[in-house]
């Protein structure tokens, strides 16, 4: 029976990016660790992996088939369905970048159905790891712009793009944000349960960092690369926002951003400005690849030093 990304209340989602260093098999462990049985091993219910592989400039294609079948063969050991995997290669890279969504799901379970009226929320900022790839990659431009301790903050989000989600009880669906970011997120959920949405934009979480350094990149913040953020449903009239904090205590920035129709139109307000939702569009990582940004190695030796675990 095929497993599915939202299918039980309660799920746990973590998401993890980072540097292919030590390990795949590590970063993959790590994630389905931290759903709550503190290891690899479990009993009584099925795990679905999603991932997200972005590896840097100059990986043969012979490279990025060797990684796979590693990931592969892991999750066929480990009795792991891979649910979704994204692999692509960035020319503004010069670190590998793997984002793993682990979802526990009770054995058994089937897609079922998101039912219209459900609210609609976003757990995370969007586009906290693209903001931090984009930091790197276009340090030297980002610099002569701006004060350097917004373009070291902006290069700080890599590490903060990897927070771990627990999320509430009573959430019904889970979706991860990853690449194209919430604009391609909301198009997969919507076609994943064929349902309409309606979206208000102003309401994703987005860091004003984020938002300061795509307008002077000039690529869009919310088709930007994002890990460690998730869409979650809840029963129509919940009310008070869901409190989510991680093993540490920090809290989680959780915004109401639409509710889930029964029309199939996706419709997103910004202010007064309405329109549809159209097919995901490339990755503004991709489209900042065509332009000629500084290529920075301080990517690659951050990178490697925090290990984004």
């Amino acid at each position: 029976m095929e497993a599915d990304p939202g299918a039980v209340p309660g799920t746990s989602v973590r998401s993890i990016g980072g540097r292919l260093d030590p390990t795949p098999e590590m970063i993959l462990t790590e994630a389905v660790g931290r759903l709550g049985t503190g290891s690899i091993s479990r009993e009584g219910y099925s795990v679905g992996i999603t991932l997200q592989l972005l590896l840097a400039q100059n990986t043969q294609e012979e490279q990025l088939h060797a990684v796979m079948e590693r990931i592969l063969k892991f999750c066929a050991q480990n009795g792991l369905d891979l649910l979704h995997a994204d692999a692509a290669v960035g020319d503004t890279l010069t670190g590998d970048v793997l984002s793993v969504t682990a979802f526990r799901t009770d054995t058994g379970s089937e897609k079922g159905v998101l039912l219209p009226g459900s609210d609609l929320y976003m757990a995370g900022y969007t586009a906290l790891a693209g903001t931090g790839i984009v930091s790197c990659a276009a340090k030297e431009q980002l610099s002569s712009r701006f004060p350097s301790v917004m373009v070291e903050k902006g290069i700080s989000f890599l590490k903060e793009g990897s927070l771990l989600l627990p999320l509430p009880e009573g959430c019904l669906k889970v979706w991860p944000v990853q690449e194209g970011g919430i604009l391609a997120a909301l198009w997969d959920l919507g076609e994943y349960w064929n349902v309409g949405l309606d979206i208000d934009l102003r309401a994703v979480p987005v860091r004003q960092e984020t938002i300061e350094i795509c307008d002077h990149l000039q690529i869009h913040p919310y088709q930007l690369f994002t890990c460690g953020a998730c869409l979650f449903t809840l029963p129509p009239g919940t009310g008070e926002l869901p409190d989510i904090r991680t093993e540490g205590g920090y809290k989680i920035p959780v915004a109401q951003i639409g509710k889930v129709t029964a029309q199939k139109a996706r419709i997103l307000h910004s202010g007064e400005e309405v329109r549809y939702l159209d097919k995901p569009a490339q990755d503004s990582l991709y489209v900042l690849c065509s332009t000629n940004i500084n290529d920075d190695l301080e990517m690659q030796e951050r990178i490697g030093a925090d290990k984004l675990l």
